[in-house]
């Protein structure tokens, strides 16, 4: 919960734009922050980046907590998610969600499954 708040207080103070600073300036907005494991749609660089949604109450009314847990993020309309762009290529970002979707950061072949855990920096 406290990279949320922090990553908050960036949207108030304007460093995700003028936008979206307007949207998180009351306490009606709540914000949603965890790291997942992201994929560049152009050159196929992977990246671990902070996905952050933008949530309100399905009633417009204001939130007890302007952090949204993800698990409770059903009980909220989604208002938009950041997004995100490949330092890399400039390319946008995309969760990678099927392993399947990402490939060797080296040699950006296929993966091969040897029933391991695949890490790397």
């Amino acid at each position: 919960p406290s990279i949320a708040y922090e990553e908050r207080k960036k949207m108030q103070n304007g460093e995700y734009g003028p936008d979206i600073q307007e949207l998180t300036s009351g306490d009606d907005v709540g914000v949603s922050a965890f790291s997942e494991l992201y994929v560049c749609t152009g050159c196929g660089e992977l990246s671990t980046e902070m996905t952050l949604e933008l949530y309100q109450t399905k009633d417009g009314s204001l939130l007890d907590d302007v952090v949204i847990s993800p698990a409770d993020a059903d009980g909220y309309n989604l208002l938009m998610a950041i997004p995100h762009t490949c330092k890399k290529c400039g390319k946008a970002l995309k969760v990678a969600e099927r392993l399947s979707e990402v490939s060797c950061p080296r040699c950006h072949g296929a993966l091969k499954r040897d029933g391991r855990i695949i890490m790397w920096d």
